[in-house]
């Protein structure tokens, strides 16, 4: 668990916002690779020419469809845990 991101449905000191539920609590626990191979992780940043508002459920593909029009510039890194 990570003591930088209290835990709860809703972090205020984060702008409001929404965490899922990690191991039976709303609470962020970080990724878990499985054990004994190797494991990817793929991170993709997204550049807005403007703030977007996310209400509800802040789901990857309602960012795709508000944000979408929006997106100058994207990136990606790939991490390996082994």
């Amino acid at each position: 668990m990570n003591e930088a991101i209290p835990g709860g449905k809703i972090v205020s000191g984060l702008g409001n916002a929404r965490q899922g539920i990690g191991y039976g609590l709303y609470r962020y626990a970080g990724p878990k690779p499985p054990k004994g191979r190797q494991h990817l992780y793929r991170f993709t940043m997204y550049a807005l020419d403007r703030e977007i508002n996310l209400t509800g459920i802040p789901t990857k593909s309602r960012f795709m469809k508000i944000a979408g029009k929006y997106i100058i510039q994207q990136g990606s890194i790939i991490g390996k845990y082994e």
